[in-house]
């Protein structure tokens, strides 16, 4: 651990795979049955890689050492006037996503165990406790992002030893190469969501060795693939690729199957608990991650100030961005949501690479 506040890289990318577990069990496996049926399985492993180009990327971009954060990358590589547009594209983005994310923390107890309780309660009670983070020591959060990535390791492993018994092999097999075109679907929304690395680097004046993304997230890349890949294989070759990709959350339906938790309903609230602390995280992270955007593009010394109008505007657009569950839905599983994911997480970061090796600037 480093002092004055900095945290290191590794700890980014620990934040960084907690706040992509929710989007693992609710998207994954829904969306890959979708788009590459009896190859969903195959879109993790090809999302994998590019998650890994992506690090060597990031990597490349600040090993000079030139850069404190991915503000300071767009205005000394574009300019100061492509950079401003760039930090409110991604303020814009940033914002979406934070809202977003809001709003289904807020619907899913509601839609289980708490159906007659205003959605303002479950949202004022997160915005108190990111208004809390918020103007608190980043170190102090990326220890408690540690202590839920042990939790959920262990979450993950116990359910998949249960789940690997109901899998049939004919809902993932026979892959051929007339499954290729389907498989390359199939990792487009988990590489939209593995895009969410790059907006962690607008923290980078607060990261100690973000040089070494590369050689320090060699382990957490491997289990990042382990988990988003036997999420997938569990859940489709439990339930098949046509079943899965009509369920909203088939991770739960394909948990009923399991004989030794026949009482899964009691584990229910449990487990609804462990995903509400990865929502938290999730939340706080993109709180953040906006208030160092707005930090780069009005140049304030002290962020922490922009902290109290985020929470604001998170509690105002959680309850008016969407009508219901399927608003939500709709838009988190569109086409839409993962080209704007995926050009904002891979594509500007592969633009900037290129634009700094063409001015020799990296």
């Amino acid at each position: 651990m480093t002092k004055n506040n900095k945290i290191s890289v590794r700890q980014i990318f620990i934040m960084f795979i907690v706040i992509t577990l929710s989007p693992t069990i609710r998207v994954f496996p829904t969306s890959c049955a979708q788009f590459g049926k009896t190859a969903a399985w195959v879109g993790p492993i090809i999302a994998t890689a590019c998650l890994v180009l992506l690090t060597c990327v990031l990597t490349a971009i600040f090993k000079s050492g030139k850069f404190r954060d991915l503000g300071d990358v767009f205005e000394k590589l574009t300019g100061k006037v492509v950079s401003k547009v760039l930090l409110t594209l991604y303020l814009l983005w940033a914002t979406l996503l934070f809202l977003l994310y809001i709003r289904y923390y807020a619907e899913r107890p509601m839609s289980t165990i708490f159906p007659y309780v205003n959605i303002r309660y479950f949202i004022v009670s997160m915005m108190i406790l990111v208004f809390i983070a918020a103007h608190g020591r980043l170190e102090a959060f990326a220890r408690l992002a540690e202590i839920a990535f042990i939790i959920f390791i262990v979450t993950f492993l116990i359910f998949f030893v249960f789940l690997i018994p109901t899998i049939k092999p004919r809902n993932m097999l026979p892959v051929t190469y007339l499954d290729a075109f389907p498989a390359l679907k199939s990792a487009f929304p988990v590489v939209s969501i593995f895009g969410y690395l790059t907006p962690f680097f607008f923290l980078g004046a607060q990261i100690s060795d973000k040089e070494k993304l590369f050689l320090k997230s060699k382990k957490l890349v491997i289990f990042l693939f382990i988990i988003s890949t036997m999420t997938v294989v569990c859940v489709v070759g439990s339930l098949g690729y046509r079943t899965t990709g009509r369920m909203p959350m088939p991770f739960f339906s394909a948990m009923k199957l399991v004989n030794v938790l026949q009482s899964f309903d009691r584990l229910e609230t449990a487990v609804l608990a462990i995903w509400v602390v990865a929502d938290f995280i999730l939340i706080v992270a993109f709180a953040l991650i906006i208030v160092n955007i707005l930090k780069s593009l009005f140049r304030v010394t002290e962020p922490k100030h922009y902290a109290t109008p985020v929470v604001f505007l998170g509690y105002i657009g959680g309850i008016y961005l969407a009508v219901g569950r399927f608003e939500l839905e709709a838009y988190s599983s569109s086409i839409l949501c993962y080209t704007l994911n995926t050009v904002f997480g891979f594509g500007v970061p592969l633009a900037l690479l290129g634009i700094g090796k063409l001015r020799k600037l990296l």
